[in-house]
């Protein structure tokens, strides 16, 4: 639960108010508006000091979802009546889709079969075809990527200090207790002392025992089903997955200055984290199925704490400070020539530092230099140790975000060294969207979404759609 009904919704990036000057609202319509139509705007909540407590929705009854974690003010088509009736749920769904395979018209890899068939490599590769790229399946046919990030995941919803929200559920808690279960047993998934997982609960009472494996036998069948051939980031797969698949994985990032989310690539810490975190799914590597690898995620290249001011704060023991001095040295040769072109009188390269520069069109110019240097270090390092451990597998970048995936050099770098570019585009619509760089490469979008807040789902995230009919037209 990360809101209430009637439009109170947390997010994480949830901004400061006392700093907002403007909102922006965007209205999606099914249909126009008639003459006697309007829209009624309420003042936004916030405008005064609003706290939660147990006064805040009085018109609400409590608990606020039933034993099954749907909202109970509300019915939809498909809302569960009773608990009773998951049984009878996962016998239909485990006859309907356990041991599925694609289509005729595909592959077993979900690749077109009335495609003219290119070479058989034994894994996915890239190739550029009558000016249009296409991914290639081991067996030859032309794969167009349709996943889902998450499959077979659910998230578990905080209830401390604010149990009143929820069911007890205390005979299926006491049974769970009474029957010992390990830490790492898939019921251990369930209850946690801080914690509710109904989507695991709710698949114990589908499929009983057993439910984590019989679950994921019928997610397989079902992506099979409706031709969902590729499980996208962050999905719960099982080994000897006869399904393809992509990889993400996450070094720990050092840090630049203030901007956590940044890796140090000229650092020995992050050179290592990549060698330990490939090693760790090295056994992956000769597996046909697996059709590539993301590493990392949505780095913050971009920040209000500015690249170049972190980097002139860094000390000098910093990996990427030092590699920022050997940058500037082998440019100007001496601490004179800087000075001069700067308009700054720095006594070493050493200590150079935000203080006095005077932010000169050359200063600008080697800053982004320097950034163009650094973010082809990031890409070349994840390249090189990448090949290492899966020669055969395609590099599937980094997840390109915002602002960012309008941002030439980080398309520049990113084409030079992945095989695929990765974005995350959380717009409308791709019509105007594009590769900005000179080495041509195929694109793949990691992330999108369009909400609807219907069904007992009282946000609509990032991106909203009207209804389930134009949720569907929007995908």
């Amino acid at each position: 639960v990360r809101g209430y009904p009637g439009g109170y919704v947390t997010h994480w990036a949830a901004p400061n108010p006392s700093t907002i000057n403007k909102i922006t609202i965007k209205i999606s319509l099914d249909k126009p508006f008639l003459p006697h139509e309007n829209i009624v705007f309420k003042p936004p909540y916030g405008l005064q000091s609003m706290h939660y407590d147990s006064n805040t929705f009085s018109k609400q009854s409590y608990p606020i979802v039933d034993d099954m974690g749907q909202y109970v003010g509300d019915r939809w088509k498909g809302k569960i009546e009773k608990a009773a009736d998951l049984k009878q749920l996962g016998n239909k769904d485990y006859e309907s889709y356990n041991a599925k395979s694609f289509q005729s018209q595909f592959s077993k890899y979900g690749g077109w079969k009335t495609s003219e068939k290119q070479q058989s490599k034994g894994y996915f590769y890239s190739k550029k075809i009558n000016g249009r790229w296409w991914l290639i399946d081991p067996e030859g046919f032309l794969f167009w990527s349709l996943g889902v990030n998450g499959i077979g995941n659910g998230s578990a919803t905080k209830t401390i200090t604010r149990e009143r929200l929820f069911p007890d559920l205390e005979w299926e808690r006491s049974k769970e207790k009474s029957d010992y279960k390990s830490f790492y047993s898939e019921d251990s998934k369930i209850f946690r002392s801080d914690r509710i997982n109904f989507y695991y609960l709710n698949l114990r009472r589908k499929y009983g025992d057993n439910w984590s494996k019989k679950h994921q036998e019928v997610t397989l069948g079902r992506l099979k089903k409706w031709g969902i051939n590729t499980y996208g980031a962050w999905s719960n797969t099982t080994e000897n997955l006869k399904h393809p698949y992509t990889i993400i994985i996450h070094p720990k990032m050092q840090g630049i200055g203030n901007i956590k989310k940044l890796p140090d690539p000229f650092s020995y810490s992050f050179k290592n984290q990549l060698k330990q975190n490939f090693q760790r799914h090295a056994p992956m590597s000769k597996d046909p199925w697996l059709l590539g690898i993301f590493v990392n995620n949505e780095i913050h290249w971009q920040h209000k704490a500015t690249f170049s001011k972190q980097i002139l704060s860094l000390k000098n023991t910093i990996p990427v400070r030092s590699a920022f001095e050997k940058f500037l040295k082998k440019k100007y040769r001496s601490i004179d020539s800087l000075n001069l072109k700067w308009q700054s009188d720095f006594k070493s390269f050493k200590k150079i530092s935000e203080n006095n520069i005077q932010h000169s069109n050359v200063f600008k110019k080697d800053m982004q230099a320097f950034f163009a240097y650094y973010v082809d270090a990031y890409y070349k390092l994840v390249r090189s140790e990448l090949k290492k451990v899966f020669p055969n597998h395609l590099y599937l970048g980094s997840r390109l975000h915002g602002k960012l995936k309008y941002s030439p050099i980080l398309h520049e770098k990113a084409a030079q060294y992945c095989d695929v570019v990765s974005f995350n585009i959380y717009d409308y619509s791709v019509k105007n969207f594009k590769l900005l760089a000179k080495i041509d490469k195929p694109i793949i979008i990691g992330e999108f979404h369009f909400g609807t807040a219907s069904h007992g789902v009282w946000g609509s995230g990032l991106r909203n759609a009207g209804s389930l009919e134009n949720q569907a037209d929007l995908y």
